[in-house]
């Protein structure tokens, strides 16, 4: 997985597949509604045997006779077109409320200024067919083959002689099946709609291609593990999910060149919150916390450095930060600051340490966190020797020699002196333990 894929699989997919799972505790509520409908349906069937003859067997000419066969099934059809409606409309409602959940989690992990749209339009899109139809046609297709079904039950019953207990179990049987039709129909719905709000937003975002990503445990699907990690262009990705309960989803491609700035704008919203907690621990912990006034990259500097990269390229440094402590503690102090950082809910991405590196002149523990709203930054932890070095001399030389071809020789003579002045520096206790 490359570190593109990794990143917004955990931002947006992730996302996508608490949403999808929420649906459980709707389906709870849908098993519950299918039982009571089942139970309703055997009542009114015992009911009308205790009526007629208080008997285990009704015949063909006591339910013909003043149509109560035709008023039973009328009753059957009624409570049917009744969980319908309800299932319809409070599975549309929420079907409406997730693709916006998942249509703002997106703009925000884009940096994509995200405005609620109105109502019709979520509205719209569930009306607007997929593979032949929508949610809502769906449904009341079962519901109408469900209701026939139940039809059969008494007719077929009443044409072999069999009792209402074994009609009972029949008729509760084909609601168990149709529990478990409706059942799979809102889960494969719910995964398409979110997947079409996802392309909505992509596309207002201005995201031109997207990558088909699997579920971990759908990778091995003859269907969908041969498609995991395929690129699309955004207009020609095929229509999600692929099979019923799929759970596949699209993750967007971004091109660094095409960012207009809205990661940027992303990082200005979250940093005086990361700032709060940054002084604060430092304080805790005691660290001096050196440029905190260059906090912020530049958007200029952001725009370039995204520019020169290659493709999916994730710029972790807009926001920045430096500890410094003396050699002799460096390390323990480091090593605990990232455990208190892990207690406040941050998640610690990257751990590099150049203190190590022997073909790298830099010497200092470069971090990568990411906070509870999903922006990274980086924090470094220097010594004062190593931070004055790296913020003087050393960048001095380093201005030049990146212009340079590295295989010239003023290129060579730079790289060896700033080697020579990196030697200097005292190596912090312990440092190999930071890794």
């Amino acid at each position: 997985m490359t570190v593109q894929n990794n990143y917004w699989e955990k931002r947006i997919a992730n996302n996508i597949w608490e949403l999808y799972n929420k649906s459980e505790i709707r389906n709870r509520e849908l098993l519950k509604a299918y039982q009571k409908v089942s139970d309703d349906i055997t009542k009114n069937l015992y009911k009308l045997s205790e009526k007629i003859n208080n008997g285990e067997i009704l015949t063909r000419s006591e339910m013909y006779r003043n149509n109560r066969l035709r008023i039973l099934q009328k009753k059957y059809s009624i409570i049917l077109k009744d969980l319908a409606t309800g299932i319809e409309k409070k599975v549309s409602n929420d079907l409406i409320k997730g693709m916006e959940a998942n249509a703002k989690n997106i703009a925000d992990q884009l940096g994509y200024e995200f405005t609620v749209p109105n109502k019709g339009i979520f509205e719209q899109t569930l009306k607007e067919p997929w593979k032949g139809s929508n949610f809502s046609k769906r449904l009341w297709k079962n519901t109408g083959k469900l209701n026939q079904e139940l039809n059969n039950i008494l007719v077929t019953g009443l044409a072999q002689g069999k009792t209402v207990t074994q009609m009972a179990i029949q008729l509760n049987n084909v609601m168990n099946k149709g529990f478990n039709n409706a059942h799979r129909l809102i889960r494969t719905e719910t995964m398409h709609y979110l997947n079409q709000s996802s392309l909505q937003t992509y596309k207002e975002a201005g995201v031109k291609k997207v990558q088909f990503w699997a579920a971990e445990d759908e990778r091995t699907c003859e269907i969908c593990g041969v498609m995991h990690g395929k690129e699309y262009d955004i207009d020609k990705a095929p229509i999600l999910p692929l099979h019923p309960l799929c759970r596949c989803c699209y993750l967007p491609v971004i091109e660094g060149i095409n960012d207009d700035g809205r990661m940027y704008k992303k990082a200005l919203k979250n940093e005086p919150e990361i700032s709060k907690d940054i002084k604060k621990i430092a304080k805790k912990e005691g660290f001096e916390i050196a440029g905190f006034k260059y906090r912020l990259k530049t958007k200029e500097s952001y725009l370039r450095k995204v520019k020169n990269k290659k493709q999916g390229y994730i710029v972790n440094d807009i926001i920045r930060y430096t500890y410094i402590s003396e050699p002799e503690k460096l390390v323990t102090k480091t090593l605990k600051t990232l455990e208190v950082y892990k207690d406040e809910g941050y998640n610690i991405i990257v751990i590099k340490n150049s203190w190590v590196d022997d073909f790298n002149p830099y010497n200092g523990i470069n971090t990568v966190l990411e906070s509870s709203s999903g922006q990274t930054f980086e924090l470094q932890f220097h010594t004062k020797e190593s931070f004055d070095l790296k913020n003087g001399k050393l960048h001095e030389l380093y201005e030049k020699a990146r212009v340079l071809n590295f295989e010239s020789k003023e290129y060579i003579e730079l790289e060896e002196k700033m080697f020579q002045l990196s030697s200097r520096l005292k190596t912090p206790k312990n440092i190999k333990d930071v890794k």
